[in-house]
C-alpha cells in the first residue's frame, strides 16, 4: 500500500488514506513519518493515547511524541535508524502523559516509493508500561524476601514497607486489633508523631476485622464517609482512600494490612494480587510470632493446632534428623501416610543433591538453636519430593523446641507452587513476543495461549471452537524461483488476505515458515469447512507479488466438541494430523477431523488400486534408499529403471532426458545443487505412470478425454511417490510442474512464466524434444529438424524463450542420432 508514496506527504495522506484505515481495526499504535521526521498519518490507537497531535499541522515526531518536547532528534530512535539504512529497527522510549510515565516498544520499518527511494517510516507502537512495571514490582518483592531474617516482627515491616512502595502509597500500616485495641506492628511513611489511637471500634481497620471477609475492601471518598467522623485519623490527614485487607490465621482474622491516600486512588487487580499475597506472607510471620508460645502449652494443645494447620508440618528428632511426627498436611504434601513418614530422615524430603546440604543446616540449626531461615541462610525456600517424584517448592521455617523434656525441631513447610507459578508467568510475560514481526500476525505462541482460553471458554459456555492450520503449497518454488525476499512479500500480502477473510472474533496467526492457523470461535465443523472451501477460492483468485505467483493451500480442521475432543492438547494434534493428510494427498486439498475418522480423504490416484500401488511404490523406494545409504544415487536409478520397465521406450527416454536436461542446465549457468535436482528430475519425472494403467498407457489410438484426464495426474502421483524422501526434496517441484506451460494454459497448477521451477521448464523442453523424435504407440517419430521446429514455434507460449535459444544452440552442435527409437 506504501508504494504510491511520493515526495509530497499531503498526496500520500490523500491517496492512501482508506488503505491506512485498516490500522485501526489493529491493538498496536501505527503511525507514519516523513523523511523529515514530520508525523503525517495516524491509526486510533494513536490518536487515543496523543490526542494533542494534529497531523494537518505536520508536528515533528520528537515534538510530538516526547514529553517535554525536544529541539532536536533523537539519536536513539529506531525511525532515524530505518531511514538511514532501510532496515527495520526497535527500540524502547518513555513519555509522560497526563502525569503518568509511559513507555512504548516501537517497531520501524522503511517505507520506498516506486524508484526505491526511501521516503518515510512505518512505525508500530506497543505500549508496554505494565510489564516494565511489573518486573520492577517482581524485583522488589525478590528483594523483600531476601532481607528477611529471624525476627517476625522486622519482617512484617519489611511486608509493610513492600505495599505501601508497590502501591505507591501515602502510608502503610498492619495493624493487629487485640481485644478491643489496637496495636500498630508494621508502619510505613506514617507521620511524624503518628500514635494509633487508644480504641479500635470506629476505625477503618477495626471494621476490616469485624467483617471477617477474606476479600480486598476499598473505601474512596474517606472525607465524605461515615470514617470522617469515626476514625479521626481520616480528616487528621485528609485521607480519601483505603484500600486493605484482613490478616487471617489459624485463630481467625487478627489484624489489617492497609494502605492509604490523600487522593483519590482505584486500585487495579494487579494492586490487590499484591496486597493479597503480602498479607497471606504477614499472616505466615504472625504464625511464626506464636509459635514458641504455642508449642510450651498443654500436649493438646499443640496437636489441635499441630493437626489442623493450613502448612505441612514436620518434627524431627535433634539427635538422629529423624522424624518422630507429621501432620496431615505434611501427609498432604508427601502423599505419604504418617506412618511412611515417620522414621524418614529429614534429608530425605529434599532432591538428593541438596541432602548433603540440608543436613549442614540443620546441624547448625541445632548448634545455634535458631530458626532455619535466618537471612544468612539459603533453605528459606526449597523444595520437597513426594511420592511421585515430583519437586514441589515449598517456603520453610523452623525452630527448636521441647517437648516432653526433649529437644526436637519443628519444620514448617508451605507449598508456594501457585506463588511460583505467578512469579514464573510474569518473567514469561516480560519477554514474550505476542506478535510475529514479520507478517505482523501473532506468533505460535500466542497461538498456544489463546487457543487454551478459547477451548476453556468454549467449554465453560458449552460452544463449539474450530481450530484451522492453512499451509502453502510447494512455497519453496516460490523462494528458489524469485529469492527470499520476494518470498516475504508473498507471505506478507497472503497474511493480509487472510486477515481481511476472517471475522472480527477470529485469530490468525503465523504458525512457521509458510504456515497458518486460525482460530474460530463459536464454530463447528461444518462453518469451520465452509469458511475453508471460501479462503481456497480467494487464494487462488489472488495473484501475489505485484501479480507474479499464485497459490494453492492445503487446509486442516479440527472442531470442539465434535468427536469427543477432551482436551486442547487432542485439539492441536488432530488437527495437525488433518494438514498432514491433506499434504499427503497433494496439497490444494482440505481435510476435516471427521474424514480422519472415517479415513476417508480425495484419493488423487486414478482408483484405489493405484493408490495402493502408490504408497507402495513410495515405502519400497524409501526401503531400497536405506539399504544404499553410501549412494543414494544408485537408488534413483533403480527407481527409473522400475519405470522403465513398462515400456523400452520410458527407459531409453529417461535416459536421454538425463543428458540433454543436464547439458541445459550447464548452458544456463545453474548451480552444482540445481544441476544435480535437475539430473534426478529429469531421470525421474514420469516415475507417476507407475499409477497409471498399463492399458491407458500402451494405448495405440487417441485417448478419450476421461482417460487424458488420468495421464495428467502423473506429475502429481509421481510428487506423492517422492515426497517422503529427504534428499529428493527439491526435485518434487520439478515432476509436480514439469507440464506447466510458459503462458499458463498447461496442466498441473496453471502457472505461468517464471512462476514455474527453472528446473521444470528446463525438463518440459527436453521432454517434449524427446518425445517427437521417438516413436510412440499411436504415431511415428518426428525428424530432428521437424522437432526442432515445433520447439521453435512453441517458444514463449509453450515454452521460455530463454530456454529455448540454449536448447537450439544445444542441439544444434550434437552429432549423431538423438533417441531415434
Amino acid at each position: 500500500m506504501f508504494v504510491n508514496l511520493g515526495a509530497k506527504n499531503d498526496k500520500w495522506v490523500k491517496e492512501n488514506k482508506a488503505s491506512f484505515a485498516l490500522f485501526d481495526e489493529f491493538g498496536v499504535g501505527v503511525a507514519v513519518i516523513s523523511a523529515d521526521m514530520e508525523v503525517i498519518a495516524l491509526n486510533a490507537v494513536m490518536k487515543k493515547w496523543f490526542p494533542n497531535i494534529d497531523v494537518d499541522k505536520k508536528p515533528t515526531c520528537y515534538k510530538a511524541f516526547i514529553n517535554p518536547p525536544r529541539d532536536e532528534i533523537c539519536s536513539w530512535c529506531s525511525t532515524i535508524k530505518a531511514l538511514k539504512d532501510g532496515k527495520v529497527h526497535e527500540c524502547v522510549s518513555k513519555t509522560s502523559s497526563g502525569g503518568a510515565v509511559k513507555s512504548y516498544r516501537k517497531v520501524s520499518a522503511p517505507i520506498k516509493d516506486k524508484d526505491g527511494k526511501i521516503v518515510a517510516s512505518i512505525e508500530v507502537v506497543e505500549e508496554i508500561t505494565d510489564s516494565i512495571r511489573a518486573a520492577e514490582r517482581l524485583s522488589k518483592f525478590n528483594k523483600c524476601f531476601l532481607n528477611f531474617g529471624p525476627d517476625p516482627v522486622k519482617n512484617i515491616n519489611l511486608l509493610t514497607s513492600l505495599c505501601g512502595e508497590l502501591l505507591g502509597a501515602t502510608c502503610a500500616l498492619y495493624n493487629r486489633i487485640e481485644g478491643g485495641t489496637i496495636c500498630s506492628i508494621g508502619q510505613w511513611q506514617t507521620p511524624q508523631g503518628y500514635v494509633p489511637p487508644d480504641k479500635a471500634e470506629g476505625l477503618i481497620c477495626f471494621d476490616v476485622v469485624q467483617q471477617a471477609k477474606d476479600e480486598i475492601i476499598v473505601v474512596r471518598g474517606l472525607m465524605n464517609s461515615k470514617y470522617a467522623k469515626t476514625d479521626p485519623n481520616v480528616m487528621r490527614y485528609r485521607l480519601q482512600t483505603y484500600v486493605g485487607k484482613a490478616v487471617k490465621t489459624r485463630r481467625g482474622f487478627i489484624g489489617s494490612l492497609c494502605v492509604v491516600y490523600q487522593k483519590d486512588f482505584d486500585p487495579s487487580e494487579d494492586d490487590k494480587k499484591i496486597l493479597g499475597i503480602i498479607a497471606s506472607a504477614i499472616s505466615i510471620e504472625e504464625e511464626r510470632l506464636t509459635a514458641e508460645d504455642t508449642l510450651k502449652e498443654s500436649e493438646e494443645k499443640f496437636r489441635r493446632i499441630f493437626e489442623t494447620a493450613n502448612d505441612a508440618i514436620f518434627v524431627a528428632d535433634t539427635q538422629t534428623g529423624i522424624l518422630i511426627d507429621a501432620n496431615k498436611q505434611a501427609e498432604n504434601l508427601l502423599g505419604l501416610p504418617k506412618q511412611k513418614i515417620i522414621g524418614m530422615n529429614q534429608t530425605e524430603l529434599h532432591p538428593p543433591e541438596e541432602a548433603e546440604n540440608y543436613k549442614e543446616l540443620f546441624e547448625s540449626m541445632i548448634k545455634d538453636a535458631t530458626v532455619l531461615n535466618r537471612s544468612q541462610s539459603p533453605s528459606r525456600e526449597g523444595e520437597v519430593i513426594n511420592v511421585k517424584g515430583e519437586r514441589i517448592p515449598v517456603y520453610i521455617s523452623a525452630s527448636v523446641f521441647e517437648i516432653g523434656g526433649k529437644k526436637a525441631i519443628q519444620g514448617i513447610f508451605r507449598d508456594i507452587s501457585e506463588l511460583k507459578r505467578v512469579e514464573r508467568d510474569k518473567k514469561e510475560a516480560e519477554s514474550l513476543a505476542l506478535i510475529d514481526p514479520h507478517t505482523q500476525l501473532y506468533n505460535y505462541r500466542y497461538l498456544q495461549r489463546r487457543i487454551r482460553s478459547e477451548f476453556e471458554l468454549a467449554k465453560r459456555r458449552a460452544t463449539p471452537l474450530s481450530l484451522m492450520m492453512i499451509d502453502i503449497d510447494y512455497f519453496k518454488s516460490v523462494n528458489d524461483t524469485f529469492g527470499h525476499e520476494y518470498g516475504d512479500v508473498v507471505l506478507q500480502e497472503f497474511a493480509i488476505v487472510l486477515q481481511h477473510a476472517c471475522r472480527g472474533i477470529d485469530v490468525v496467526t503465523r504458525f512457521e515458515g509458510e504456515d497458518f492457523a486460525i482460530i474460530l470461535p463459536d464454530t463447528e465443523e461444518k462453518g469451520a469447512l465452509a469458511f475453508a472451501e471460501r479462503i481456497q477460492r480467494i487464494i487462488k483468485k489472488h495473484r501475489f507479488g505485484a501479480n507474479k505467483v499464485k497459490l494453492r493451500v492445503s487446509i486442516g480442521i479440527c472442531s470442539y466438541p465434535e468427536y469427543n475432543i477432551a482436551t486442547v492438547d487432542d485439539l492441536f494434534s488432530d488437527t495437525e494430523k488433518c494438514i498432514r493428510l491433506a499434504k499427503d494427498q497433494g496439497g490444494d486439498t482440505i481435510a476435516v477431523y471427521s474424514q480422519l475418522r472415517r479415513k476417508k480423504l480425495p484419493s488423487l490416484a486414478v482408483d484405489i488400486d493405484s493408490q495402493k500401488r502408490v504408497t507402495t511404490i513410495s515405502k519400497k523406494f524409501i526401503e531400497l534408499i536405506q539399504r544404499n545409504k553410501q549412494n543414494t544415487i544408485e537408488a534413483v536409478y533403480a527407481l527409473a529403471h522400475t519405470v522403465g520397465a513398462k515400456n523400452a521406450y520410458t527407459e531409453e527416454h529417461s535416459e536421454e532426458m538425463v543428458k540433454l536436461s543436464t547439458e541445459l542446465g550447464r548452458k544456463l549457468n545453474l548451480a552444482d545443487q540445481e544441476l544435480e535436482d535437475i539430473k534426478h528430475g529429469a531421470m525421474l519425472h514420469d516415475i507417476g505412470k507407475l499409477g497409471i494403467s498399463e492399458k491407458i498407457l500402451l494405448k495405440r489410438g487417441k485417448l478419450t478425454k476421461k482417460e487424458f484426464e488420468i495421464i495428467k495426474k502423473h506429475p502429481q502421483i509421481g510428487a506423492d511417490i517422492i515426497r517422503p524422501v529427504h534428499f529428493l526434496k527439491n526435485v518434487v517441484p520439478i515432476i509436480l510442474h514439469h507440464h506447466e506451460r510458459y503462458d499458463g494454459y498447461g496442466y498441473g497448477a496453471k502457472l505461468r512464466a517464471e512462476e514455474i521451477p527453472i528446473g521444470a521448464r528446463i525438463v518440459a523442453i527436453v521432454d517434449v524434444y524427446q518425445a517427437l523424435v521417438s516413436n510412440r504407440p499411436y504415431r511415428k517419430a518426428y525428424s530432428k529438424r521437424e522437432a526442432i521446429k515445433i520447439i521453435k514455434e512453441e517458444s514463449g507460449t509453450h515454452f521460455d524463450p530463454k530456454i529455448v535459444k540454449a536448447f537450439m544452440e544445444i542441439v544444434s552442435k550434437r552429432k549423431g542420432k538423438i533417441a531415434k527409437k
